[in-house]
Formats: C-alpha cells, sequence, structure tokens
C-alpha cells in the first residue's frame, strides 16, 4: 500500500506541475495573441 500511495502522490505532483506549466503557456500565448 505505501509504494502505491507514493506513486499516487508522485503523479498527482507531476499532474499540478503539468497544469502549471500548460497555464503559463496558455497566458504567454493569449498575451502574444491580444
Amino acid at each position: 500500500m505505501v509504494v502505491t500511495e507514493c506513486s499516487f502522490k508522485f503523479v498527482d505532483v507531476l499532474n499540478l506541475s503539468w497544469l502549471n506549466l500548460s497555464k503559463r503557456q496558455w497566458v504567454k500565448l493569449y498575451k502574444i495573441v491580444t
């Protein structure tokens, strides 16, 4: 159980960081377009 929980947490962190990156890139694109 511990291993699966850790892996799930790791995946959550990766997803969060990816979302944050995509948000920043969308903001950059939006600013460039407008």
